[in-house]
């Protein structure tokens, strides 16, 4: 923030400049990502299935939202952590999962669970070097992911 005096002499007028707007938008973003990560921690001590629970989730989402669309980012750290959690619970399970059983099992709601495969989706990255496959109707498994492997190398694995 610049002070420069009014040409006037009678008041003093005060300009922002652009950097202190991106740190004023920035500090926001974080402030909203924290908020939500926040949410989430709640949620696992409330459990999902409590009135505090429930409000908590909603809180979560909408802040992870706007944190989202502020940051300019795709994905927040509890969007992360979340898909990462759905990628721990498959490799676990060791067996395609629907999207309920996936819910029930992590103690989330559908919403929730939904909103963390579509995160892998959106940014297959995540997952490297495994690939999230639909092999039904909101059924989901892993792979490898098709690039981290030449047809020789898979041949050779295979025999």
């Amino acid at each position: 923030m610049v002070r420069q005096p009014d040409p006037g002499g009678r008041r003093e007028r005060y300009v922002i400049d652009d950097d202190a707007w991106l740190r004023a938008w920035q500090a926001d973003t974080g402030a909203h990502a924290n908020i939500a990560t926040a949410a989430q921690r709640g949620i696992g001590i409330f459990g999902t299935e409590t009135t505090a629970g429930a409000r908590l989730g909603t809180m979560g989402r909408f802040f992870s939202r706007l944190s989202e669309q502020m940051s300019g980012s795709a994905l927040t750290e509890t969007a992360v952590y979340d898909a990462l959690t759905v990628l721990a619970a498959l490799v676990h399970a060791d067996r395609p999962l629907s999207l309920g059983i996936l819910a029930t099992a992590l103690d989330w709601p559908r919403d929730r669970a939904r909103a963390a495969l579509d995160a892998i989706q959106r940014q297959p990255d995540l997952a490297d070097p495994l690939a999230l496959r639909s092999i039904g109707p909101q059924t989901y498994t892993l792979t490898t992911r098709p690039d981290r492997l030449s047809p020789a190398q898979r041949e050779a694995l295979d025999q």
